[in-house]
């Protein structure tokens, strides 16, 4: 399982929730390959996939809003 670090917390609460929200998204498709049911993660990778999508974009945003180098 994935654990969030504190490396990963942005005190940006919109961020930090995000992040908290994709490693479920990890944590619940890794335990649906372990008990073996893995057609269930079909719709679970394209939902996570598509949430990193938004996430990355909503990071960048605030990465440019703050001047925070390269």
């Amino acid at each position: 399982m994935v654990e969030l670090t504190e490396t990963f917390v942005l005190e940006c609460e919109e961020l930090d929730r995000d992040h908290k929200r994709l490693v479920e998204m990890v944590n619940e498709i890794a335990e649906n390959i372990d008990k073996g049911e893995t057609s269930k993660c079909n719709n679970k990778v394209t939902e996570f996939v598509n949430f990193a999508k938004k996430h990355f974009d909503r990071e960048e945003k605030f990465l440019e809003r703050n001047s925070y180098p390269d």
